[in-house]
């Protein structure tokens, strides 16, 4: 495999960003129920309307692309449409598609689990469900065979799920996980025990016990609940309501929260310029201010052109609807 962007940043930056993006989904994912009950069920099949409709068809639009851009004359993708869609499904990563498929199956998991954490009253009973339905999707990863495991991202599915249910229940018990997090004992541990954890998941290839069977996926989550206290202390506050008077930089960053989804649809087809970079990177020895400057200067660009695109997807609804996950009543 290409190791050109295997770097100590690359490295450091895919252990931290998925797995805040997974602890706010759930964080969000909480609601009361129409009778009061907490732990609300979502709504399945308006999960699968905004999450898997799109990706099944923006990644079949992209697997189409790929064999006709005159841009894979390096790679193995060819210009047959039903082999690039089978690669496509049967590999892990699904192009970098697979995160709109593992955040569904995880809503389907909250959704059977929702029932059991009622019926729990204590905050520590429910808890200690996160760990029970570890095991269990981690026993169905090891069992099941390796093209359907791929095929369902068991094992995004198993290392994601308990940061999400962690950001399920800081929801549903706010105050209390805000004192958590503001404890200078629990921040200072959580610092010290997250830079060991993260140096054995980013060096994971230099550990001998690292290549053990199941060394990661039982590290991964201890790592997320760490980087959550640390990295929700970086920030002044907690998430809370967006004041009434904004200025201009936090309305462009919830105009991109807004259509976040949309953007990690549509940004593989405009990610093709980023191997020109290459040379840069490796002049600069990947170091980590060339590196976060020609990151960000790429980003910005590839954001633009991706929010472009949204406004012009949605003068219809129905396309909206089918590449973005907009609602039809929109």
């Amino acid at each position: 495999p290409d190791r050109t962007f295997d770097t100590l940043l690359m490295n450091i930056i895919s252990w931290t960003h998925m797995p805040l993006f997974f602890f706010i989904s759930g964080y969000f994912s909480y609601k009361v129920s129409a009778s009061g009950e907490p732990f609300g069920s979502p709504q399945l099949w308006s999960r699968f309307k905004q999450l898997v409709i799109p990706m099944v068809i923006v990644s079949a639009l992209f697997a189409l692309y790929q064999g006709h851009s005159h841009l894979t004359a390096a790679s193995d993708v060819g210009s047959d449409w039903c082999v690039n869609i089978s690669r496509l499904w049967c590999d892990e990563s699904k192009c970098g598609y697979w995160f709109t498929i593992c955040l569904f199956e995880i809503m389907v998991i909250y959704y059977l689990a929702a029932p059991l954490l009622r019926r729990l009253g204590s905050g520590v009973a429910q808890i200690l469900t996160i760990p029970a339905i570890f095991l269990v999707l981690i026993a169905l990863y090891k069992c099941a065979p390796t093209m359907l495991g791929n095929i369902l991202e068991l094992k995004m599915v198993a290392m994601y799920t308990p940061v999400f249910m962690i950001g399920v229940i800081a929801r549903k018990n706010r105050e209390a996980f805000n004192r958590i997090i503001r404890n200078q004992l629990i921040i200072t541990s959580a610092t010290l025990l997250g830079v060991c954890l993260l140096s054995l998941l980013v060096y994971r290839d230099a550990i001998s016990f690292m290549s053990k069977p199941g060394a990661t996926l039982f590290i991964a989550p201890l790592w997320h609940l760490l980087l959550v206290v640390v990295a929700f202390n970086v920030t002044p506050r907690w998430v809370g309501e967006m004041p009434t008077n904004v200025s201009p930089s936090i309305k462009i960053w919830a105009y991109l929260g807004r259509n976040s989804l949309g953007i990690y649809l549509l940004q593989y087809f405009f990610l093709f310029p980023m191997p020109c970079l290459a040379g840069a990177l490796e002049s600069s020895a990947a170091q980590f201010v060339p590196t976060f400057a020609l990151s960000f200067l790429s980003a910005a660009l590839i954001t633009a052109v991706c929010c472009g695109v949204i406004s012009i997807i949605r003068t219809s609804r129905h396309l909206a609807f089918l590449t973005l996950g907009d609602s039809l009543s929109k």
